[in-house]
């Protein structure tokens, strides 16, 4: 089983050596944008604990209640938008890395 598995690792570094430049860079584009998207996150998970905040009479409440002010908004609508962008680029970078790959594998096979 460990040669096995020895033989596996040795095939998957060969594959990444053939990887083009194209390919390369999609990776890194990717892992960039995952760890933005995940950084997005978690940013808004400590900052808007009651989210989501909402327009309510003469300001602003979060889902339990409690009054935030414009600005507290403001940037929570910033966030809300930057949520969706990071985890749209993460998308947008994974599926052209995986058509990359594909491309690569098809062209050394």
């Amino acid at each position: 089983m460990i040669a096995e598995a020895r033989a596996q690792g040795e095939a998957e570094q060969l594959q990444a050596a053939r990887r083009g430049p194209l390919t390369r860079l999609l990776l890194v584009l990717t892992l960039v944008a995952a760890l933005s998207a995940v950084a997005t996150g978690v940013y808004g998970v400590i900052n808007f604990p009651d989210a989501p905040l909402r327009p309510q009479g003469s300001g602003y409440a979060g889902k339990a209640g409690k009054p935030h002010t414009q600005e507290e908004y403001e940037r929570f609508e910033a966030w809300t938008r930057a949520l969706f962008g990071a985890f749209a680029a993460a998308f947008a970078s994974g599926f052209a890395f995986a058509w990359a790959e594909s491309r690569d594998r098809r062209t050394t096979e």
